[in-house]
């Protein structure tokens, strides 16, 4: 896809911090819009504030597929979301079920493209991942449901990034 040097985001200075992984996402605008892919992404969990209108950018975990047969499946897609949702606090045996279930209940971390058990998705592939929420992507600089649609730049940190809302 390819976008405009305006339809960037820039980092809110205050609160940026070059440190935190999540914040590399404003280095890597270009490639996300020129080589990221198109996938499809469920809102897991997020900061309270972007389910209000706001300025700052703020992280929060979705699940991400290329399986065209969620597109066609949204309920489904969004129970699976609040399947992963329900792991925050259990204890789990499966490696990745485990590192999910650590992240959803302490909210300081990140990871990126944690693959989910093919039993929890029916046989599909879907990836665990954090993303930064840009508000001015965002449909009225909120949160208003839980599937968008994400780039994704796969192996890399961080990998997800929101599609802006004019292109929807």
């Amino acid at each position: 896809m390819k976008m405009s040097k305006k339809d960037y985001v820039k980092p809110n200075k205050i609160f940026f911090d070059p440190d935190w992984e999540l914040s590399k996402v404003y280095e890597m605008q270009e490639e996300f819009f020129e080589k990221g892919e198109f996938a499809l992404g469920c809102l897991v969990m997020a900061n309270n504030k972007l389910f209000k209108r706001g300025l700052l950018d703020l992280p929060g975990y979705i699940i991400y597929t290329f399986d065209g047969y969620y597109e066609e499946n949204i309920e489904e897609f969004e129970e699976l979301a609040n399947e992963v949702y329900d792991l925050g606090g259990t204890k789990q045996e499966d490696k990745a079920l485990k590192k999910i279930a650590y992240l959803l209940e302490e909210m300081m971390d990140n990871a990126f493209g944690i693959r989910l058990p093919l039993e929890m998705t029916g046989g599909r592939e879907v990836f665990f991942s954090s993303i930064m929420f840009n508000r001015k992507y965002l449909l009225g600089k909120k949160l208003i449901g839980r599937v968008y649609p994400i780039h994704i730049l796969r192996g890399r940190k961080p990998d997800a990034m929101l599609i802006p809302h004019w292109y929807w």
